[in-house]
């Protein structure tokens, strides 16, 4: 395996039974209500607010980093969801965070679609075949023919150069893997909404077929997180508050939409980083440099290139194959850690909660 960059190593984490762990960020989760509903009820000054802001981010950075459990599939969800729940609860009104039960009725809702028309019955089963079909399609198609041999030691493709043509289509091959796995996620909810008849949103739209890394991140990918950062990052004029507006006139890069955009990938980094430094006890800095990459790159399509997806089939076509090649060029920065330090299954589950 070639050599790689380290930043720093932190010292062995407390090792605990997921039994212990899980207690652990059930108070950490209530703690986050308990702060933020004291923040939007008692509308807290600015200083304040962010002196209180901190702390959440803090415990939240602190026990993943210092308490782990003993499997890597679960540290990668204990470190994921519960800053996801953190930053939903921090971006909810005022009104729903009045009692402990609206905070929980608005959690547990949270992948709820707004539009509820439709056979919605019928549109959960489709979802159900759609997530059976990509998790077939893995097993006949992508492990016996894209990977063959490679997919019992992954770890030979970080010994290719990154620009290697037959490593740029493995790391195509193995972001194919990762979506047609989270398949399972499509039965879940799929099969949740035929019993119930409530309609979940869609949290990927078949993101190989982005036209651009805007199309893709934007439109394509991770649906629940883009709902969560859209409304708070990318706010209407007419939705601002008279501060916010005051501000405009002296406001820096990174108060603008392009500074904000590109701060959501920064933190997707750091928060992606973690995830890796909890299991790893090393911090390489590949999984913020492959988001910083790409937040720059969507940056510059938004301000030079068209709006909108081509409407020409052909030009449509070439724009889905040279994103193709753009994202497995990059991809080699996300995937290392993860196939490095043989946990790559956590992979899967770290992109339902993030972006």
């Amino acid at each position: 395996m070639a050599d790689y960059f380290v930043l720093f190593r932190l010292p062995p984490a407390v090792v605990v039974s997921p039994v212990v762990v899980f207690p652990i960020y059930m108070a950490a989760l209530l703690m986050d209500y308990l702060i933020i509903s004291y923040i939007r009820l008692h509308r807290s000054s600015a200083v304040s607010s962010t002196g209180f802001f901190i702390i959440v981010i803090a415990y939240h950075i602190l026990i993943p980093l210092s308490i782990v459990s003993t499997s890597p599939g679960l540290n990668v969800f204990f470190t994921a969801a519960p800053l996801y729940m953190a930053m939903f609860t921090a971006s909810l009104p005022p009104n729903e965070l009045a009692s402990i039960r609206r905070w929980g009725y608005r959690l547990s809702t949270d992948l709820v679609d707004p539009d509820q028309g439709g056979r919605v019955r019928l549109h959960g089963l489709a979802k159900v075949f759609r997530g059976l079909f990509k998790l077939i399609f893995n097993q006949a198609i992508v492990n016996p023919y894209g990977l063959g041999d490679m997919n019992n030691d992954l770890k030979q493709i970080l010994t290719q150069p990154w620009y290697e043509p037959q490593a740029v289509l493995y790391h195509l091959v193995l972001g194919i893997k990762a979506y047609c796995l989270l398949g399972i996620v499509d039965m879940w909810l799929g099969a949740e909404q035929a019993l119930f008849g409530v309609r979940y949103i869609d949290i990927f739209n078949s993101p190989i077929l982005s036209s651009s890394p805007r199309d893709f991140w934007s439109r394509r990918w991770n649906m629940v997180m883009h709902n969560t950062f859209h409304d708070k990052v990318f706010l209407k004029e007419s939705d601002k508050s008279p501060i916010d507006k005051k501000r405009k006139a002296t406001s820096s890069f990174w108060s603008s939409n392009n500074g904000r955009g590109l701060l959501v990938f920064i933190l997707s980094g750091v928060l992606h980083e973690m995830i890796v430094c909890a299991n790893s006890r090393e911090v390489t800095l590949e999984n913020t440099a492959f988001f910083l990459v790409h937040g720059v790159v969507v940056m510059l399509e938004a301000n030079l290139l068209r709006k909108q997806p081509p409407a020409h089939w052909l030009t449509w076509t070439l724009c889905v194959l040279a994103h193709l090649v753009f994202i497995s060029l990059t991809a080699r920065l996300f995937l290392a850690p993860f196939i490095r330090y043989d946990f790559l299954s956590p992979l899967l589950a770290t992109h339902t909660f993030l972006v």
